[in-house]
């Protein structure tokens, strides 16, 4: 149809070479001077003349004028009388004035459509805004991509507002001014949907609530607005519900394999509030500051760190034993600055390996002010430098997934021994993939909300992701009130490796054929040491280590763990999740057939550092059917710490554990438990004694103090101290020596001449305790103690390092 008008108008005042051509025109075609009596109008003038064919619309007039030796009709819109060569283009255009109800916006949406090719139109350009395709030959600067820089080239209009960019895009054959936006970088393609943006954040007083308000007055069909949905906060399109309403329809029906449980299934997250998704980072060589670089890391998993600097991060492994990079480094002529730094440490073989070369991961990234963007992000000036960095280092983590929720789904309970374990609501994360988690390791980081770090469990009866005041490790910013949240995933609970010995001790289940032919590790040497020194034959702990490789005589696990989502677990108790089967070859929960554990986590060198613990295996008092329902359905891999006010939390008296990620080593075979239990033999009664005491050792937590604590006054110079430390890789190095200096004189001073172990010998103790701060230390700060007498066994250099107890 289109083709056929430019051919006429080719053609027009010449032979068409076509069989009756009137009768394949539209109403638009010449008309002879014989078809009318009226006088011959001008481009310029309005006379009105009937058309044979109705107008596009209500109001539109239609005039006739001379091209060349014919007349045609143009037909006349009704405000901005746009001049319209065809009728079928008037058509169209009068199809966007319905749609959008205003004349000015309906022909910026024409001329985004017909970018690139013919309007039919007179005098187009005398109808735009400054924002029309720009030819050309008028630019002289490079014209850039819609993923390049802003350009500088000025405008014929003003910017919408303070802070406001224009940049110049490639449509089609022509290039057309954008408009970005000061805080969010929101690219608009024309600049009176830019103003009417501009005017709701002046109102609103927050760029990314103006948004929020501007896709719902669009109703999310905004095609001004380049890729609209990065900067959403929850999915846009459906009918707009208030958060009670959500609530209230968020419940679905799933049967689980032992009770259905009820899950809810709404709409929570939201797409990245970034600009875009990051791309690989490059793995080509790089030279600067005269270092010699042991090798670039490509981004295999995605990294909080590259969501939020898309296409901007360097990463760079260097041996601790190597002179350190500095804090600026240049790359392809680029500048980057050092954010943040990890130590890694590959595991060889069964035991620590302290003699091993360590190495840091340091991340870089390319951004003006990095202090300013990441005090967006937390409040790291009232936080002490060793905080600061590890921190930092969770940003910088791979994750398991990230995902973006918006800060109305969160909100902090009180502490209740909850020791970094929250809750999020059954069927939050439905949204995002097809396996159902019972549990998940986190960290959530926000604005709005500071960094949490710990477990999430799965909870019933609640509508938002619940965070105790444990799982707090920076605070809010104080320069941005954004409101988004990234939710990032470090792992999902149970683990493949639980999920499979499950299904192997569930009578009704059926593990993977390749995890019944694996063979497995060992037992680890350091929770053997513990048996022997607690009196349990070292014969029997050996025969028991060779036959745990196979899985029918497997009868340990580390189970992750969580705390308690019905409040009514007993104090001292724990739940394990999952079925075994009993004695009589029938299904029954874990805690029904075993109802005692030998429970520690690692590192475990003293003797208060294991616990026998009992295990719920029936409903207890008070909880309700439903939350029973809903515990008796979580998955093998997940050990339930009962909630503590009145006495020492649980997890503390297990080898000062947490509920932050930690795994805790559970044994529940028969033999080694009886004689724990029962035995009489000297040894094993002391230590029956302690395994039973449930209380906190004397000076627990004196020297090394792991909760959060925030200045009140904010520390300018942050950034530039957590480099120094990231970098100080001689203090790296001795903590590394110190370390692996201390596991070998406890393990030494434990061990007599007939190799058996006395765990309570008071030097092998000090050791131990030492130990374990050197691990914390340069996470939390603090002193190392040990004996003065004890001094002289460890390296000249390092001795200062270490306090006398008092």
């Amino acid at each position: 149809f289109g083709a056929w008008e430019e051919y006429r108008r080719i053609k027009s005042g010449s032979h068409t070479y076509v069989v009756s051509p009137d009768q394949y025109d539209d109403g638009d075609y010449p008309i002879t001077e014989t078809q009318t009596n009226a006088p011959v109008a001008s481009s310029n003038e309005n006379s009105i003349n009937p058309s044979r064919k109705p107008p596009p619309g209500p109001g539109w007039k239609d005039k006739i004028v001379s091209e060349g030796e014919q007349k045609r009709y143009h037909w006349v819109s009704p405000a901005r009388n746009i001049e319209f060569r065809r009728r079928p283009q008037a058509c169209e255009f009068e199809k966007l004035r319905k749609k959008i109800g205003c004349e000015f916006g309906a022909w910026e949406e024409y001329r985004r459509i017909k970018a690139g090719s013919h309007t039919f139109v007179v005098s187009a350009n005398q109808y735009d805004n400054g924002d029309y395709p720009i030819a050309k030959s008028s630019i002289k600067t490079t014209v850039p991509t819609s993923n390049e820089e802003s350009s500088t080239n000025p405008s014929r209009k003003p910017p919408p507002g303070p802070g406001w960019k224009d940049k110049i895009v490639l449509e089609g054959e022509h290039n057309c001014r954008h408009w970005v936006s000061p805080t969010r970088n929101i690219e608009f393609r024309r600049r009176t949907q830019a103003c009417e943006f501009e005017d709701l954040r002046n109102k609103i007083g927050c760029e990314f609530r103006a948004w929020e308000e501007y896709r719902r007055i669009k109703s999310g069909s905004d095609k001004h607005v380049v890729s609209p949905n990065q900067y959403d906060t929850e999915r846009i399109g459906k009918n707009p519900t208030t958060p009670r309403t959500k609530e209230k329809n968020t419940t679905s029906s799933l049967a689980r394999k032992k009770g259905n449980v009820n899950e809810s299934k709404n709409m929570n997250l939201m797409e990245t509030p970034f600009n875009s998704r990051p791309l690989p980072t490059p793995e080509d060589g790089l030279n600067c500051c005269e270092m010699k670089i042991v090798r670039i890391k490509p981004s295999k998993k995605p990294c909080f760190f590259t969501e939020r600097f898309p296409n901007r991060i360097l990463r760079i492994e260097n041996g601790l034993d190597s002179a350190p990079p500095q804090k600026l480094v240049t790359s392809r002529g680029m500048k980057y600055t050092l954010a943040s730094g990890k130590v890694m440490q590959e595991k060889k073989g069964l035991r620590p390996q302290f003699n091993n070369e360590k190495r840091i991961e340091l991340v870089y990234i390319k951004t003006q002010g990095l202090q300013k963007e990441l005090e967006k992000i937390c409040s790291f000036s009232l936080m002490k430098p060793e905080k600061v960095v590890a921190r930092l280092a969770h940003l910088q983590s791979e994750a398991h997934k990230i995902l973006y929720i918006d800060m109305r789904y969160i909100e902090w309970i009180e502490e209740e021994g909850h020791e970094g374990c929250g809750f999020y609501p059954e069927g939050f994360f439905n949204d995002w993939g097809r396996k159902k988690y019972d549990a998940m390791q986190v960290r959530i980081l926000g604005p709005k909300i500071g960094l949490a770090k710990g477990m999430l469990l799965r909870k019933r009866g609640i509508t938002r992701i619940q965070l105790p005041e444990s799982m707090r490790k920076a605070p809010p910013s104080r320069t941005c009130d954004e409101r988004w949240a990234a939710v990032v995933i470090k792992n999902v609970y149970p683990s493949e490796e639980n999920n499979q010995l499950g299904r192997h001790l569930d009578p009704e289940g059926a593990p993977a054929k390749s995890w019944r032919e694996k063979v497995r590790k060992p037992l680890s040497s350091m929770y053997q040491r513990m048996l022997i020194g607690y009196g349990v034959k070292e014969s029997d702990v050996t025969k028991y280590t060779k036959q745990s490789r196979h899985p029918n005589k497997l009868r340990h696990a580390h189970l992750r763990g969580c705390t308690d989502p019905t409040g009514k677990l007993p104090e001292h108790k724990v739940f394990i999740s999952g079925y075994i089967s009993s004695s009589d070859n029938s299904c029954e929960l874990f805690g029904k057939v075993h109802k005692k554990v030998y429970l520690s986590r690692s590192p475990c060198l003293e003797p208060f550092d294991a616990k026998l613990v009992s295990v719920v295996g029936t409903k207890p008092k008070g909880m309700s059917d439903d939350d029973w329902k809903m515990l008796c359905s979580l998955k093998f891999g997940t050990i339930i710490f009962p909630k503590s006010t009145l006495f020492d939390p649980l997890p503390c008296l297990i080898a000062d554990g947490d509920l932050d990620g930690d795994d805790y080593f559970v044994l529940y075979d028969e033999e080694i438990l009886n004689h724990l239990l029962h035995s009489k033999d000297k040894l094993t009664a002391k230590s029956r004694k302690l395994l039973h005491k449930l209380e906190l050792p004397d000076g627990a937590g004196l020297t090394i103090n792991k909760k959060s604590k925030f200045s009140k006054n904010a520390d300018n110079k942050w950034l530039a101290k957590a480099q120094d430390n990231m970098l100080d890789f001689s203090t790296k190095r001795a903590g590394s020596q110190i370390v692996g200096k201390l596991w070998s004189l406890c393990l030494k001073s434990s061990t007599r001449a007939n190799t058996k172990i006395d765990l309570y010998d008071k030097d092998a103790i000090s050791y131990a305790k030492a130990y374990k701060d050197a691990l914390d230390v340069q996470k939390h700060g603090g002193q190392l103690v040990l004996p003065r007498h004890l001094h002289q066994n460890l390296p000249v250099s390092v001795q200062e390092l270490f306090l006398t107890p008092t």
